[in-house]
């Protein structure tokens, strides 16, 4: 009669023990679904972050009025050929500062965690950081630092050479 009842509350705790790990299980799946776009929004505005579209072109403030300036300057030039032979004071209407010719290109990617060495490449020649794929490939197998890339963003004000390029992709 004793085994039968030591038997009996070994069986009552593990079924109360294995209900409480499903209990938790169900919990932790439940946790880790996919948020739709306007809860992610919400968390990143409570978190004091702005979410912005990767698939989007986002300009800086240089690139912005270079693009501004010549579409003035391409309007004006619409507008003065429209009216013929009429000349106007055109060119005082244009701003004081003109951009330089060329504005600084910036070079701003994001690279996240477990991303391939391979989609680094592509995404590295494709923004024009690299001039041969292949090449920045063989180069970090042959340093054996195809697994040591740091997930964070990158900024670069110009084409680095591919030393600082490796450099800054490995260090945390």
């Amino acid at each position: 009669m004793a085994s039968r009842k030591t038997y009996l509350y070994g069986l009552g705790t593990g079924l109360i023990a294995g209900s409480l790990l499903l209990q938790l299980a169900s919990i932790g799946q439940s946790a880790t679904s996919a948020l739709t776009e306007a809860e992610l929004q919400a968390a990143a505005t409570a978190g004091g972050y702005v979410l912005k579209d990767a698939r989007m072109a986002w300009f800086n403030e240089s690139e912005v009025e270079a693009r501004v300036a010549e579409a003035v300057e391409k309007a004006l030039e619409e507008a003065a050929a429209g009216a013929g032979d009429e000349k106007t004071a055109e060119p005082a209407e244009q701003p004081a500062e003109a951009p330089p010719a060329e504005a600084a290109k910036i070079y701003a990617f994001t690279i996240a965690e477990g991303t391939e060495l391979t989609t680094v490449a592509k995404l590295l020649y494709e923004l024009g950081l690299v001039s041969d794929y292949n090449g920045f490939l063989i180069e970090m197998d042959e340093r054996g630092l195809a697994g040591k890339i740091q997930a964070k963003h990158y900024r670069f004000d110009r084409v680095p050479t591919m030393d600082e390029l490796i450099e800054a992709l490995i260090t945390p």
